[in-house]
């Protein structure tokens, strides 16, 4: 089974395994990558190093494509990785900014072409400077905005990403896994 998406990013099979931060591993990552997916790995407080350590362990267990998941909210030197869910406003109506990265998205970005990661995971800004570099590295670019917009959209097609991946195609594919009694309904 194949189609434009595995073309693209190297894959067998069109499934990308979400970021889940805190819950992917490198065995993880490297077990989907290695059925034929695209295996992410979501960051998980670590510092640049720590960081490397997972992404070395990847590529000693898997030859297959894998993803980084990288979620700058800010240009990349001033951006703590944070969390950018509504989910975890505060009463107040403000955005949590809690790092979840002790590293920062400039660090992880750098790191992402220092260790020749074959695909990023990119939801939030973009940002056409980490576009260009990544491109020149030869990184594939998945890039998913916090908030789809027809201007957004364009700017990352003009920026190059390989992939486009609208949230509302996230959405419907847990429509469908819920309603085909695949997934259990949360109630």
């Amino acid at each position: 089974m194949t189609n434009r998406v595995c073309e693209i990013l190297g894959i067998e099979k069109p499934v990308i395994q979400a970021a889940m931060a805190y819950l992917t591993t490198p065995e993880m990552v490297a077990a989907v990558s290695n059925a034929g997916g695209l295996g992410t790995l979501g960051l998980s407080g670590e510092s640049a190093d720590q960081l490397r350590d997972k992404l070395i362990k990847i590529k000693s267990l898997t030859d297959k494509p894998f993803a980084l998941n990288l979620s700058p909210f800010k240009d990349p030197q001033e951006d703590a990785v944070t969390h950018a869910s509504s989910s975890n406003a505060s009463d107040a109506g403000e955005e949590d900014t809690t790092p979840i990265s002790a590293a920062t998205a400039e660090e992880i970005f750098q790191l992402a072409v220092a260790e020749n990661v074959p695909v990023v995971l990119w939801s939030g800004l973009m940002n056409r400077k980490w576009a260009k570099k990544f491109k020149e590295a030869g990184i594939k670019i998945i890039f998913r905005a916090g908030t789809p917009t027809a201007e957004n959209t364009r700017e990352a097609i003009e920026a190059g990403v390989d992939v486009i991946m609208p949230l509302v195609l996230m959405k419907a594919a847990l429509f469908q896994l819920r309603s085909s009694g695949l997934l259990p309904s949360c109630h």
